[in-house]
């Protein structure tokens, strides 16, 4: 953050937002990971409210991680 901070001070352009990566989705079977994943998250909001940013944005799929497909969901959809 010190870096960003740095940048800002230098360039005096704002920041509006920040990225995450699919990466760190919070859909994740086991639960020890999603906890990890969720305190990234709290922690990129807090960093985002230091810097004046608006929140936190993410991708909902990258090419590099598969999306993840639910059969039931897919199936209930076909049959409605």
């Amino acid at each position: 953050m010190n870096a960003i901070s740095a940048a800002m001070r230098v360039s005096r352009l704002p920041v509006s937002s920040l990225c995450s990566m699919a990466k760190d989705d919070l859909v994740h079977a086991d639960p020890a990971e999603r906890a990890g994943r969720l305190d990234g998250l709290v922690n990129a909001l807090r960093a985002a409210e230091t810097l004046g940013a608006a929140g936190v944005i993410a991708p909902r799929c990258a090419s590099s991680i598969p999306c993840r497909i639910y059969p039931r969901l897919v199936t209930r959809r076909k049959l409605l």
